[in-house]
């Protein structure tokens, strides 16, 4: 497991729902806003105040590689089953494309230029064939989620394909697709989960589907939406509470938190949920059953 404590990131050994803390890497002088390690444990992304750093695991973490993004800060990470396809939404209002090349390095391959304010979403569908984007919405302006379709270009890997419509402001939101012509948008402000589904080749929202849940707190997401393919379960947070819904959105279980500040996820396997509760300052892990 990785996290974050200010500056620092930490590396921590965790098995059967145990954490043992093993690695402690300074290098970022504020603090981290983006971390990302490959499933094989082996490379280590992280970002930091127009700074992205590249780690890699010899015998211990390594710096790479340090980039100067000038002004720009970025605000959110995706990558491709391959894992050396890398992209990013920036607070420049652009999506950012990189590939991790044979030498270790990070190369920027193109900026995608369509939404009008920052960008702080990204999810790929399961066939990588569709990337959905959302932006910073405002009140004049509601075309923040935007479909963009994969190309045969490695330089340009995406090209804009349409906007999607949407009734609601909604602030806060995140989003994530399930399969290749479904996704999911959860709005914290009004604490609902929205689907979109493709109809004749574009994907609307399909209001018969929508789902209200009661849940109270602020609306402080610092919980990443996610999705398990293998138990067709979507896992994420709304305020005080973290949820669990199958792939038809019927809800299955959830944790309702009296802590500060919720972060965590679940494990790659679903097995475990680990959060980092502000109030009591420490880690809670719960072991998931499963019907």
């Amino acid at each position: 497991m990785v996290s974050t404590c200010d500056s620092q990131i930490k590396i921590w050994e965790f098995q059967r729902g145990v954490l043992k803390l093993v690695y402690s890497l300074q290098g970022h002088e504020k603090f981290v806003q983006i971390l990302y390690i490959r499933n094989l444990n082996t490379y280590l992304i992280s970002c930091s105040d127009q700074i992205i750093k590249l780690w890699k695991l010899f015998n211990n973490w390594q710096c790479l590689e340090t980039i100067s993004l000038g002004q720009v800060n970025m605000t959110c990470i995706v990558t491709d089953s391959t894992e050396k396809l890398i992209i990013f939404g920036s607070a420049d209002n652009s999506i950012q494309t990189w590939q991790l090349n044979q030498n270790n390095n990070l190369s920027k391959t193109c900026s995608l230029m369509k939404h009008s304010r920052q960008v702080n979403l990204l999810s790929l569908n399961q066939s990588e064939t569709l990337l959905v984007s959302c932006g910073v919405s405002c009140p004049q302006d509601r075309d923040q989620i935007i479909v963009w379709e994969r190309t045969k270009s490695q330089e340009n890997p995406f090209q804009f394909k349409y906007f999607v419509r949407q009734n609601l402001d909604i602030k806060g939101p995140q989003i994530k697709f399930i399969n290749n012509e479904q996704f999911v948008l959860i709005s914290s402000d009004n604490n609902k989960v929205l689907l979109f589904e493709d109809c004749k080749g574009e994907l609307i929202q399909n209001f018969g589907k929508d789902v209200e849940l009661s849940t109270i707190g602020n609306s402080e997401r610092l919980f990443p939406i996610q999705y398990n393919i293998q138990k067709k379960l979507l896992y994420f947070k709304i305020k005080s509470c973290i949820y669990i819904l199958d792939s038809n959105l019927q809800l299955q279980s959830f944790l309702k938190s009296n802590g500060e500040n919720i972060q965590g996820c679940v494990t790659y396997d679903g097995k475990y949920l680990v959060y980092w509760d502000g109030k009591n300052k420490g880690y809670s892990i719960f072991e998931i059953s499963y019907l």
